[in-house]
């Protein structure tokens, strides 16, 4: 009878232990990344509870301005306070603060769990300014679809055309920035397409050559070719699974993350480089082809 007990006592304590580290992955995921993708029907607040203030929101939206202009493209999230927020939070935030210090409030903002839409992105927008009224409408149409779809527009129609994700994180992250120097939205602000030469995916039977010659430092990549049905590099591993050795490898241009071919190019937020998928941001090894989330969801398929 004692040895029941005991074993039951044992079982207990095993089960208590596991659900304990679960919740505590699950905490962090939600929290600190910005590759978790969570089936909802609309924007809940995240758990544990996090707020931010006006002002640390708009220290961020300079933080991805200069960001966005300086490298022409969004980070993948941005870090305020000890939380990474990933864009379509952080749009929620921007669009959230637009709309409460437009009605002259200072209230801390929560921050809720935001995935970005895996519709197309489409943007035919004309270079031009919106005018408070406008960008303020937009606003709240933005903040219907994130509270009511849990996801953030693939693109929205405006005066001059329809602005993708990218751009509306962009333009209101100009707003806030805005906001935060002179105390006061802007009357105007000017917008643009955010990839004015194209759609950031590579059509077919372009080409695209980067660095030819092996790198001095002796850890750059080289040999980058890029096309609409592969990618090519000679790279060193980057995630820990292959060998920090030169290796020349081919993969399909195909994201398995989020099923979107001719997305992948070539980004260097490391030192060995990376392959970075242009519409859901995930990043792959450029030896290895491994997506660089721990653990895994998907590998680049060899070619």
């Amino acid at each position: 009878m004692s040895l029941l007990l005991l074993l039951s006592l044992a079982l207990f304590i095993n089960l208590s232990d596991v659900s304990a580290a679960t919740l505590n992955q699950s905490t962090n995921k939600t929290l600190n990344t910005s590759k978790v993708t969570v089936n909802q029907t609309g924007a809940t607040p995240i758990t544990p509870k996090v707020t931010f203030t006006t002002s640390q929101i708009n220290t961020a939206s300079s933080n991805v301005k200069t960001f966005t202009e300086t490298n022409k493209r969004l980070p993948n999230y941005v870090t305020i306070s000890t939380y990474k927020v990933t864009m379509p939070q952080f749009l929620q935030l921007l669009t959230d603060e637009a709309l409460q210090v437009n009605n002259g409030s200072t209230a801390l903002i929560t921050l809720k769990n935001v995935n970005k839409s895996l519709t197309n992105p489409v943007e035919n927008v004309k270079t031009g300014t919106l005018n408070k009224t406008e960008y303020l409408t937009l606003d709240k149409q933005i903040k219907k679809t994130i509270d009511t779809t849990g996801k953030s527009p693939a693109y929205i129609n405006t005066s001059l055309g329809k602005m993708r994700f990218e751009s509306l994180v962009y333009t209101y992250s100009k707003v806030m920035n805005f906001y935060s120097a002179n105390n006061r939205l802007p009357n105007t602000v000017s917008v643009a397409a955010f990839y004015p030469t194209s759609t950031n995916t590579i059509t077919e039977g372009t080409t695209t050559t980067i660095i030819t010659k092996p790198p001095a430092n002796g850890y750059s990549p080289y040999n980058i070719v890029v096309t609409a049905q592969k990618v090519t590099a000679t790279a060193k591993c980057s995630c820990g699974y292959g060998t920090y050795t030169y290796k020349t490898v081919s993969f399909l241009n195909y994201c398995p993350i989020c099923g979107h071919y001719g997305t992948i190019s070539y980004s260097k937020p490391c030192a060995e480089g990376q392959w970075t998928c242009s519409y859901c941001d995930s990043d792959y090894c450029m030896q290895c082809g491994k997506e660089k989330w721990n653990p895994a969801r998907g590998w680049l398929k060899p070619a």
